[in-house]
């Protein structure tokens, strides 16, 4: 018990750079064994929430609800992966138990459906999770599916109301923004360059004239362009092959916060980012998603 308090002073200090009393530990009184035991099941449970976000880097405020046995279907390898589900107020989450085969990080704000499946000997206790980007995770072998349905969905109920309010606060400056939007879109739409960028990627225009005669609508030096030094540069094709990678893994394990994330997913990051996907693939792995 004195461990885990200097620990979480500790913690403080280091976050915060200074320190301040927590409130919501309870306050202790001279032989009161009750108020200990509520004192240390308030830090069991503050270390399995630390853990939790520590292993799929969530928000500093997320707080672990419970976790639960389960299988999990990956359409990758057709397999039935053995693991654990943590469910929390903003995630659904989901490790393998051997480690680094899979994990599923499933922010509750992309879910749109969760549904019981029909039982059966292969599949007992299924349950179903579609997300906004059209992938659908089944979880099998579930204890107590009826009351992690029900949590799940009050959970989703507190995110969606969330969402909504966010949305009326700042309604005016997203229908600004989305005028912006329109007008910068419309004027890109109007814009010459776009015709001459399709033409010059290889669709020849001629015109026929009275002669029969087939002329060009563009200079030749468009048309037959030469191809720069800078195309034949061997860090460019490595790029070019890099991305060609992701390109078949997400086609393979999804792509978004809501995919796959195996042992490939680790090696593709340690081989490097292409550059063209550095914003992307950075919001997914740094755990700021």
């Amino acid at each position: 018990l004195m461990e885990q308090l200097a620990n979480i002073a500790m913690r403080q200090l280091l976050d915060n750079e200074g320190f301040e009393q927590d409130r919501s530990l309870p306050k202790l009184k001279k032989k009161s064994p009750k108020k200990v035991s509520a004192l240390k099941r308030d830090l069991d449970a503050r270390a399995k929430s630390e853990r939790y976000r520590a292993l799929f880097r969530l928000p500093k405020d997320e707080k672990l609800d419970g976790h639960t046995d389960c299988t999990l279907w990956t359409p990758f390898n057709k397999m039935h992966i053995l693991g654990q589900m943590f469910v929390s107020t903003n995630y659904i989450c989901f490790t393998s138990k051997e480690e680094n085969l899979c994990s599923l990080i499933i922010p509750l704000r992309e879910v749109t459906i969760v549904e019981k499946a029909d039982s059966s000997s292969v599949l007992p206790s299924p349950l179903s999770i579609s997300t906004k980007n059209r992938m659908t995770f089944l979880f099998a072998n579930l204890k107590d599916r009826d009351f992690l349905v029900q949590r799940i969905s009050d959970f989703l109920q507190q995110t969606t109301s969330k969402i909504y309010l966010d949305k009326n606060i700042s309604g005016s400056y997203i229908s600004s923004d989305d005028e912006v939007f329109t007008r910068s879109s419309s004027l890109i739409s109007a814009s010459p360059h776009k015709s001459l960028s399709s033409e010059s990627e290889g669709e020849r225009q001629f015109n026929l004239n009275d002669n029969g005669i087939p002329t060009a609508t563009q200079a030749l030096m468009t048309m037959y362009r030469r191809r720069s030094p800078e195309e034949f540069n061997p860090k460019l094709a490595k790029e070019f092959l890099k991305e060609q990678a992701w390109k078949i893994h997400f086609a393979e394990y999804g792509q978004g916060v809501c995919m796959y994330r195996t042992e490939k997913t680790r090696d593709l990051v340690l081989k490097g980012i292409p550059e063209s996907m550095r914003g992307e693939l950075w919001l997914l792995f740094s755990g700021r998603f």
